[in-house]
């Protein structure tokens, strides 16, 4: 069973030590980073911590802005991958942003080769505009959006 919990200070080191892998380290910022950026730009608030049968297996990040949310991280743990715990992450935290937060929409940038090759499978497009090349020319990452409204 996929919950997500608050970062506290009884989980937010074993947070930090959580590892993405090589591979992973090449799409995503390391957790501390993560946890930084949440607290001096949006709000530690905006951080779970995911576990499967109460065992921590990652962190998602994610804010609004505007009407839009953004799912600005996702790791999973390296010895917690290909085991389709990701795949059960984005269905469940899905359903929980559209329910909790009603956004019009959806929206993330990724390099990683795997949620490129799935998105559309979550309703997720690939957006080909200018605000798009923008973004892969700063950061290498293709942005996708799941319109709701």
């Amino acid at each position: 069973m996929i919950t997500f919990r608050k970062v506290t200070k009884h989980n937010f080191e074993d947070i930090i030590n959580l590892d993405a892998g090589k591979e992973g380290d090449n799409h995503v910022a390391k957790n501390y980073y993560s946890l930084l950026e949440a607290f001096f730009e949006h709000s530690i608030d905006n951080v779970r911590s995911i576990y499967h049968n109460k065992k921590l297996v990652g962190m998602v990040y994610y804010y609004r802005f505007n009407n839009t949310i953004w799912l600005h991280r996702l790791m999973i743990d390296e010895k917690h991958q290909n085991k389709g715990i990701g795949k059960q992450v984005l269905q469940i935290l899905l359903k929980k942003i559209i329910k909790e937060e009603q956004p019009d929409k959806i929206e993330f940038l990724t390099s990683n080769p795997i949620l490129l090759s799935k998105a559309s499978k979550y309703g997720f497009k690939k957006v080909n505009n200018e605000r798009s090349k923008n973004y892969y020319k700063k950061y290498k990452e293709h942005l996708f959006v799941l319109e709701l409204k």
